[in-house]
């Protein structure tokens, strides 16, 4: 496979999750009280997770492309290829760090919910 072909698998790439990200958000918080029920508090835990794991699954997909275009770099014959590699390397970096403030969101997410759940166990069973 071409360089050009390569680059336009990246290109359905970056299209695809761009269009997820659009799509997929971390959950709308419900009010404190509501998140004393173990099903709803489990329900937007659960879904915060898959976001967040999905967001990881791409972040560590971009990595392996970076690693495979500089690899290629070393074998590109011309220099338009050598550019488009540059210039793809550069786009997925980018696509990284856009990914990578979502995964942030998600883990701060992820951290309140634990919070949530300790304070309302010490709620329940007391402090000590």
């Amino acid at each position: 496979m071409g360089v050009k072909e390569t680059v336009q698998v990246v290109e359905d790439f970056k299209n695809e999750v761009r269009a997820w990200l659009k799509e997929n958000n971390l959950t709308t918080l419900p009010d404190y009280v509501k998140l004393n029920d173990k099903v709803v508090l489990g329900t937007h835990y659960r879904n915060d997770q898959v976001y967040y794991e999905k967001l990881s699954d791409y972040k560590s997909t971009c990595f392996a492309l970076i690693a495979y275009f500089n690899g290629t770099k070393v074998k590109a014959v011309s220099r338009e290829d050598i550019r488009l590699v540059d210039s793809t390397v550069d786009n997925l970096n980018t696509l990284a760090k856009e990914i990578d403030s979502k995964i942030e969101a998600g883990r701060k997410r992820l951290d309140f919910y634990k919070t949530v759940v300790y304070m309302i166990g010490n709620v329940i069973y007391g402090v000590n």
